[in-house]
């Protein structure tokens, strides 16, 4: 019964791939189960498929998904229909390319790549096959080769994640966000690469170093920088400007730590911690409180919990003026 389960996670996945209605989940199912039926494809068959060119192919793909879902077969028959389901798919992949091209990504995708996404309001956290560590904030996501512990470790990273690299001499670990490449051979670091904000990349140990290539796909560096612990670098998209700066690990790692902990801390700063924590934009409408310092300890708390605790002991209102972002007023620092 559960293998008959699984067989119908594996057909819905595949179906799902192939009318452009799956998620990440599908993509997984469908390299694992890919990968599983490489055996069971017959070459000679395989070789007397290549010969049937056409929208046929598509059609056989779909009919043998339906053979599974209407009808009861012996292990045997299924096997070999599920073998030849996954013949079909490298024969699609490889001459239709061309004329389906859409269909045909998702498909490669689904076959070659392995994704990891968080659509949660809590970090998550996951180990790559390579055995490096990456924790994931919220709205975040990584993809990368399956055969990323064999081959080059290259990644591509949309949001922000924390990465603690397993060394390797003879092969750097490469994070692309945008036309910005980060190197390293072993090492932590954070990246945060939010749609439309500058990318940022702070070191917490080790030596990194982050290459601005050309756009459009170029393979020139424009422009470099080598970080050392407790230093970042930020790029800015719309300039293409790429500087160096010290970089305050506490703030940096703020949405990482399971504890926010204020001692002595300005006003300015603990709000930037709790703007990289909760992952909403905190702005003071007014200057001059640079004197103004808390203390305190924050763990699982909301966020209202926090602002209105800090309110209490220093003073001041805040409001919203849209869903992720807040105004301070009327501080008085008391």
């Amino acid at each position: 019964m559960e293998n008959k389960d699984n067989q119908d996670r594996v057909k819905r996945s595949i179906h799902n791939i192939l009318v452009g209605k799956h998620d990440d989940s599908d993509l997984n199912l469908a390299n694992e189960w890919y990968h599983s039926q490489n055996e069971l494809v017959d070459p000679s068959e395989l070789e007397t498929l290549k010969s049937t060119i056409g929208s046929k192919i598509l059609k056989r793909l779909h009919d043998d998904i339906e053979v599974l879902e209407k009808q009861r077969i012996n292990r045997t028959k299924r096997r070999w229909v599920l073998g030849k389901i996954a013949a079909l798919i490298v024969i699609v992949t490889s001459v239709y390319f061309s004329y389906h091209q859409d269909l045909m990504e998702k498909i490669f995708t689904a076959i070659a790549y392995k994704s990891y996404s968080n659509s949660t309001s809590e970090r998550s956290f996951h180990q790559l096959p390579d055995g490096t560590q990456v924790w994931l904030n919220s709205s975040s996501s990584i993809s990368f080769k399956n055969k990323l512990d064999e081959e080059s470790r290259e990644i591509e990273l949309v949001g922000e994640a924390f990465f603690d690299v397993k060394r390797d001499e003879n092969r750097p670990f490469i994070i692309h966000t945008d036309n910005v490449f980060t190197t390293v051979l072993g090492t932590s670091f954070n990246i945060s690469a939010q749609p439309d904000k500058n990318i940022e990349i702070a070191v917490a140990t080790g030596v990194v170093q982050v290459d601005v290539m050309s756009k459009g796909g170029g393979e020139e560096i424009v422009d470099q920088e080598i970080l050392t612990p407790n230093h970042k670098a930020q790029y800015n998209p719309t300039t293409g400007q790429l500087i160096q700066s010290k970089a305050d690990m506490g703030i940096q790692l703020a949405w990482k730590a399971d504890t926010l902990v204020f001692n002595n801390t300005s006003l300015q700063k603990a709000f930037v911690m709790i703007s990289k924590k909760y992952m909403v934009d905190i702005e003071l409408a007014e200057s001059g409180h640079s004197d103004c310092a808390i203390n305190g300890e924050y763990g699982d708390d909301s966020l209202e919990n926090i602002l209105d605790a800090i309110s209490f002991s220093i003073g001041f209102d805040y409001e919203y003026v849209s869903k992720n972002e807040i105004v301070i007023t009327k501080i008085s620092c008391h």
